[in-house]
C-alpha cells in the first residue's frame, strides 16, 4: 500500500490511462519533458469534465487545477505541449459551452469571462450594457511566465488578483467589487496553466505568495530537460483523432452519470494512514515549507478524482487513490523546492530576521513603527504591510490594535506536534 513518502520524481503508474497515452503520443520524437505533458493533459481533461461531477471532500470539490513547469530557459516547451493537448481537447466533442482560454491582464478582466455582455434597455433612447453570469463557464488562464502574475498581484487594486485566483480555485459563487461596478460569478470553473524558470521565481516571490494561499494552491512540475530533437515529424492526425475520441467517451460517460462522487471502503482506508503521516510531516518543517505543502491532500485527492475519472468508476477506487497519493507525494518535493528558491530571495530573509526579532520578545507585542526601525528602511511599507499581513493570516504572527491607533505584533510558538492545541 502507498504510505506517504517525499518522491522527487512522479511514479511511472501515474502515466496510465487516457493521460498516460497523450504523454506517449506526445513524447515521441520530441524533447518535450514527459511532467509537464502529464499535468497539460490533466488540466485538459479536467476542463472537459467541468462541474458534471464533483468530489465530496468535506464539501464540493471539483477537477480544476492550477499547474506550473518548472525548467530552465527553453526546456518546458509549455507553449508547444499546451497547444498540441488544447487541440486534442478541442476536436472532443464535450457537449459544453467552449472553454475560454485567457492571460491575465487585471482581476476584473479575468472575472468578466465568466460573463456574458448584454444589451439591456433603460427605457430610453440607449440601451445599457451588463454583465451576466455565465453559470459552470469554463476558464483556462494560460500565461507564458508565471512570474508575470505575481508580479500583478503585488499592485494594488480595487479587485485583487491573488484573493480572486484563490476563490476562483475553491469554486465557490461569489460577487465581486471593482471600480465601476460589481460582478457576479456562478459556479465559475477556473484552471492554470503557466511556466517559469528558478532565476525567474527566485527574484519575484516573496514569502507573503505563499503565506496568502495561492502559492500552495499550484502544483509545481520542475521539468527534467530529455534529449534534444533537432527535427520532429508530424503529429499523426489519425493518433490524435483518436485521442480526442477518447476524451469525448470519458466526458460522455461523465455526463451520462453527473453528480457526486465519493470515496469507496477501500480508498478511505488508504487516505486516512497517508494524511495522518502527511499532517504529521508538516509540523516538522519550517513555516514556508508548511504552508506550501498545506493543500497537497487536496491536490492528492484532486489526482484520484481525475483518475477515477478516466477510468468511468462511480467512486473513487483504491488504485484511484493510489496513483492521487503518488501525486501528493511528488507535490511535497515540489513544494519544498519551491520554498527554497524563496528563502534566497532578500524579502524572505528580511522575514526571518522579523521572525527571530520578534521571537526574542516574546510574548511581548511590538509596533510596526519599531518593526519599521528595526529593518532600517530595506523593506519597502507596501511590501512590509503585505509581508505582516500574510504572516498573521499564516499563523506565524499575531496582532491587535494599540489603544492609541496602530498595530502592534507578536511571535505565535509553533503548535507541539505530540500535544496540538484544543483551542
Amino acid at each position: 500500500m502507498v504510505r506517504f513518502d517525499i518522491s522527487e520524481q512522479l511514479d511511472e503508474r501515474c502515466y496510465s490511462g487516457w493521460l498516460g497515452e497523450v504523454v506517449e503520443d506526445l513524447q515521441e520524437d520530441t524533447e518535450w519533458p514527459r511532467q509537464l505533458i502529464l499535468e497539460s493533459a490533466a488540466v485538459e481533461l479536467g476542463l472537459a469534465v467541468g462541474r458534471h461531477r464533483h468530489l465530496w471532500y468535506f464539501g464540493d470539490f471539483y477537477a480544476n487545477l492550477y499547474v506550473v513547469g518548472i525548467s530552465p530557459p527553453g526546456e518546458a516547451h509549455k507553449t508547444a505541449i499546451e497547444q498540441q493537448v488544447a487541440r486534442i481537447a478541442r476536436n472532443a466533442d464535450t457537449g459544453a459551452r467552449p472553454t475560454k482560454r485567457v492571460s491575465i491582464a487585471s482581476a476584473e478582466g479575468l472575472l468578466e469571462q465568466f460573463c456574458e455582455k448584454v444589451q439591456v434597455d433603460t427605457g430610453g433612447k440607449k440601451t445599457q450594457t451588463e454583465l451576466r453570469a455565465i453559470p459552470k463557464q469554463r476558464v483556462l488562464v494560460d500565461d507564458l511566465e508565471f512570474t508575470s502574475i505575481i508580479k500583478k498581484m503585488h499592485r494594488t487594486s480595487t479587485t485583487n488578483i491573488n484573493e480572486t485566483l484563490r476563490n476562483l480555485w475553491d469554486g465557490a459563487s461569489a460577487r465581486y467589487p471593482t471600480r465601476q461596478f460589481s460582478i457576479e460569478i456562478i459556479e465559475p470553473f477556473c484552471s492554470l496553466l503557466s511556466a517559469s524558470t528558478p532565476d525567474a521565481l527566485e527574484t519575484n516571490m516573496e514569502p507573503g505568495d505563499i503565506a496568502d494561499g495561492f502559492l500552495p494552491r499550484c502544483l509545481f512540475i520542475f521539468c527534467e530537460p530529455r534529449e534534444p530533437v533537432a527535427f520532429r515529424q508530424r503529429f499523426n492526425d489519425a493518433e490524435m483523432s483518436r485521442l480526442s475520441a477518447r476524451l469525448e467517451e470519458i466526458t460522455q460517460a461523465v455526463v451520462g452519470c453527473p453528480g457526486e462522487m465519493r470515496l469507496s471502503t477501500q480508498a478511505e482506508g488508504m487516505w486516512t494512514p497517508y494524511y495522518y503521516d502527511l499532517k504529521k510531516y508538516s509540523r516538522t518543517v519550517p513555516e514556508l515549507t508548511k504552508h506550501m505543502i498545506e493543500r497537497v491532500h487536496l491536490m492528492a485527492m484532486k489526482f484520484a478524482f481525475l483518475y477515477a475519472l478516466q477510468a468511468r468508476h462511480e467512486n473513487i477506487e483504491a488504485s484511484d487513490m493510489e496513483l492521487g497519493m503518488h501525486v501528493g507525494n511528488y507535490a511535497v518535493y515540489a513544494a519544498s523546492r519551491i520554498t527554497g528558491h524563496t528563502h534566497q530571495h532578500p524579502i524572505a530573509k528580511e522575514e526571518q530576521r522579523i521572525t527571530a526579532m520578534l521571537r526574542r520578545r516574546y510574548p511581548e507585542f511590538v509596533s510596526y513603527r519599531d518593526i519599521i526601525s528595526f529593518l532600517r528602511g530595506k523593506v519597502p511599507a507596501d511590501t512590509l504591510r503585505r509581508m505582516l499581513t500574510a504572516m498573521v493570516e499564516g499563523g506565524i504572527l499575531q496582532n491587535r490594535e494599540g489603544d492609541r491607533g496602530g498595530f502592534y505584533f507578536r511571535w505565535v510558538p509553533p503548535e507541539d506536534p505530540e500535544n496540538p492545541s484544543t483551542e
